[in-house]
């Protein structure tokens, strides 16, 4: 079978529409103790065009208690099937186009009976999640929540599961009094009920696709905001209601923004954000109720080094890319995720200025490059295994990138002219990549098929060559660019770029297009340039081999002003380092108004520092000092430990323990302990009271170099202040520590490896608790074939009985602990259902 016939063998295709849901009523209460969620359903559809006599309606997982057809206040039994999956009901006659039925399910939904897939955007798929629901773990909330993309809405409640489906919805959520319920639309009813229970309902009356539906319950401080009359909120652990506007407070200016720039206004009814405990993935655009995970809640000390605006744009993007206009089929996710992701930038842009915002967006770009290194797919691709596949950096990061070329291919004003035609023309609909072309063929009048062709429905990206001469004789300046594409059809890119040439007194701008395998251009210049700049915009999505020479890159640092180009030249330069020039440039780029340029520049010179430290040590002690950026104060420090082993250096690091960063603080514990082990040790344990995440991690770093057994009880007391996403480094740290513990101590540890390997509700974090018992089962390996080494030495010395049996004991005791911790990885691996973590394991001895 060729290649072409295996692709239509996985052809996915939208869901076909056989019935169209119009609302959703949902009337919900939970099991704690059994993680069940109890519901009654009814669902109101049509049938899309043709007549039909069944439905199907996906339900995974459920016990079903009652499935009726309603007219009024008459219910219908109906007969079904079930296969675990879905529901296929029988009706009692004939529905035509446009009417409607009503249908009543009394359900069970039991999420952790289900089997768990997942990928690495969103780790699992099991729809509902109960978070320590018997109250057992120490410094962990209960809450539940739901996480309904991409189909696991039908975990929870029944419904079409399919993006291209859209309904109304009222969701009653009944809970004790202590919590807070959240979900889509307004809060239009409570009531207190006489088992000390409290009913919300809440109620959605726009139409949105299923997997953005939402729930969530726990205890949270809510903190109200508001934006054009609209209700805007926040709810958060209490313990952080006082920072909740520092994290999430330019969410009203936010609003304002992308409503101008899109030039629709925020579509929904309110704005709800929510941060739970040991979500599955980044965040998620519930149409009105963004859901985020734990890491969004910060200190106004962890605020210091960096705020979280890039999720709280990309999900608020969400609300229009996504929310209001729906990809129709995971195929088109890009319209989803492409979009959310330009929405960082956007932001970035507007509120923290260009270098902000290129920095984010060059970080993007390397995010794409580097993913085809394994894999290069079509952006809008109908060729996929598994839908998790499409929720890659190609759908986030190329879409954007791509987006941000075709802005300029047709100008600003009507790039945002044309997004604003497509939200007007599809609000409230699913669309596909066509839709969004003849949007903007419609507002340009021009043929854009060549664009969408090359970028959206084909693979990979042009890889260019820039070669550059000077000709004295007729003074003009030549470009040499060739491209080779990076996709096996062999297309040749039509990419409109600028070109700028710099002159001693001027830039010249020319605008060019590269459409053939060698360009060549030709431009006016009465004497050499000082250096030419290729894609000035930094606009392409492409790999590139800029030829400058050394002279030329120096030119770009100091000329150039915006951080692409600086960055570009500093990447080239310090693999020249040894070059005269190079050194003092990098001195230039320690002092750069920049702070990315400083924080890049200082990371390469700490491996030059040394033997140039008249032009950077006295640079690298102000900036650990006194630069305004946290981070650069502790690349500094960082920078200064790794080249010096002054005793006066010491003062600057102890100074910094003193830092309002932690991330500072960090990094100076670690340069006094690099510096002295002792004291290093000393200045450690005046921390252990500190629960924040780079404090513990640092801590357990030091410890697993230097530590003793009596620190073993910190590992232990530091597991329950972390985030689940942070005990993964915490596993490998915390099992590196003990390979060279006594055995009693290593047996307090296996119980916590255990329940990290089999209960973390990210699956790489289970992974990394699995891979702390393998090391420490092949520790013990180690130590029988030790222990058998020993014994055979004994008897061919013909030592003393005692002595053999003391070490024939020690061997017992090695194959019992072989064998007990060998034991507690084959039950992970039996109960393991994420199919990332079986694929892994099956992988293992």
């Amino acid at each position: 079978m060729d290649s072409t016939n295996k692709k239509l063998d996985i052809y996915q295709s939208s869901k076909t529409k056989n019935w169209d849901l119009v609302d959703t009523k949902l009337d919900v209460y939970f099991d704690w103790n059994n993680c069940f969620l109890l519901g009654k359903s009814t669902i109101t559809l049509k049938p899309h065009f043709y007549s039909s006599l069944i439905v199907y309606i996906d339900a995974v997982g459920f016990t079903l208690n009652d499935i009726s057809m309603l007219n009024g206040n008459i219910k219908t039994k109906l007969k079904y099937e079930y296969n675990n999956k879905q529901i296929k009901i029988s009706l009692p006659r004939q529905f035509a186009k446009d009417e409607i039925l009503k249908l009543y399910i009394d359900y069970i939904a039991k999420p952790n009976q289900l089997k768990v897939s997942g990928s690495d955007a969103i780790a699992a798929d099991k729809g509902l999640y109960f978070i320590n629901p018997q109250g057992l773990e120490k410094n962990k909330p209960q809450q539940i929540w739901t996480q309904s993309e991409t189909q696991s809405a039908s975990c929870w409640f029944p419904t079409i599961d399919a993006p291209n489906q859209k309904m109304t919805q009222e969701i009653s959520i009944t809970v004790e009094k202590k919590y807070t319920t959240l979900s889509n639309g307004l809060l239009i009813w409570q009531q207190l009920n006489a088992d000390s229970t409290r009913t919300d309902i809440w109620k959605q009356s726009l139409p949105a696709a299923p997997y953005l539906t939402m729930i969530a319950v726990g205890k949270f401080a809510d903190i109200k905001d508001t934006w054009n009359n609209i209700e805007v909120n926040y709810l958060l652990e209490p313990q952080y209601e006082q920072f909740a506007k520092q994290i999430f407070g330019r969410t009203p200016e936010m609003l304002a923004f992308f409503s101008k720039i899109f030039g629709v206004n925020y579509p929904w009814e309110k704005y709800s954000q929510i941060v739970v405990r040991d979500y599955i993935s980044g965040a998620m655009e519930n149409t009105s109720a963004t859901l985020h995970g734990e890491f969004l809640q910060k200190n106004d000390r962890e605020l210091l080094d960096n705020n979280s605006d890039d999720y709280i744009a990309h999900e608020l993007t969400h609300q229009w890319f996504g929310d209001l206009v729906t990809c129709e089929s995971w195929s088109n996710l890009t319209l989803n995720e492409g979009f959310a992701t330009y929405g960082e930038y956007l932001w970035l842009y507007n509120k923290y200025g260009a270098d902000e915002a290129d920095y984010h967006f060059k970080n993007d770009l390397l995010s794409y490059l580097n993913e085809t290194r394994n894999k290069q797919e079509d952006l809008v691709r109908f060729y996929y295994d598994d839908k998790e596949d499409m929720f890659d950096s190609h759908s986030y990061a190329k879409g954007a990138r791509v987006l941000h070329m075709l802005r300029n291919v047709v100008g600003d004003e009507a790039f945002f002219a044309s997004i604003k035609h497509y939200l007007e023309k599809h609000k409230f609909k699913s669309v596909e990549i066509h839709d969004l072309r003849i949007a903007f063929e419609e507002i340009t009048g021009t043929d854009l098929n060549w664009f969408f062709n090359q970028w959206f429905l084909e693979s990979g990206h042009p890889k260019l060559n820039f070669n550059y001469t000077y000709n004295d004789t007729t003074k003009k300046q030549i470009v040499y660019i060739e491209q080779a594409p990076s996709n096996e059809n062999g297309i040749m890119y039509r990419l409109p770029i600028r070109i700028d040439v710099y002159n001693k007194a001027k830039i010249d701008t020319h605008y060019v297009v590269i459409s053939q395998q060698k360009d060549t251009f030709y431009f006016e210049a009465n004497y050499k340039p000082e250096f030419v700049n290729v894609d000035a915009e930094k606009i392409l999505v492409c790999d590139k081999i800029d030829n400058k020479s050394i002279t030329e890159w120096i030119s770009q640092f100091i000329r150039c002003t915006n951080y692409i180009d600086k960055l570009e030249a500093l990447q080239f330069l310090e693999n020249k380092f040894n070059d005269s020039d190079v050194p003092e440039l990098f001195a230039r780029a320690l002092v750069d108004k920049n702070w990315h340029i400083r924080n890049y520049a200082t990371n390469i010179v700490k491996e030059h520092a040394k033997e140039n430290s008249s032009l950077f040590k006295s640079t690298l002690i102000k900036l650990a000092q006194k630069d305004e950026k946290s981070l650069v104060r502790a690349s500094a420090i960082d920078a200064l430990s790794h080249s010096y082993d002054d005793r006066d250096l010491m003062n600057v690091y102890k100074r910094a323990i003193d830092d309002a960063s932690y991330t500072v603080e960090s990094e100076a514990l670690q340069a006094i302990f690099k510096a002295d082990k002792e004291l290093g040790i000393e200045f450690a344990r005046t921390f252990e009271t500190d629960s924040i995440a780079t404090i513990i991690a640092t801590l357990c770093n030091i410890y697993s170099l230097e530590g003793e057994e009596r620190d073993n009880e910190y590992f232990l007391k530091a597991e329950c202040w972390l985030r689940s996403s942070e005990k993964y480094n915490f596993c490998k740290s915390y099992s590196t520590f003990l390979l060279n513990k006594s055995d009693s101590t290593i047996n307090k540890s296996l119980p916590l490896f255990e329940k990290i390997a089999s209960s973390e509700n990210t699956w790489y974090v289970r992974l990394a608790g699995f891979n702390a018992l393998d090391l420490l089962k092949d520790l013990y390996l180690t130590k029988k074939k030790e222990t058998l080494e020993s014994i055979k030495n004994l008897q061919s010395k013909k030592a003393k009985d005692v002595e053999i049996i003391s070490i024939q004991n020690q061997l017992e005791f090695n194959e019992t602990q072989y064998a007990h911790i060998s034991s507690i990885i084959r039950s992970i691996k039996s109960r393991e259902t994420n199919k990332n973590l079986v694929e892994i394991y099956g992988k293992l001895n």
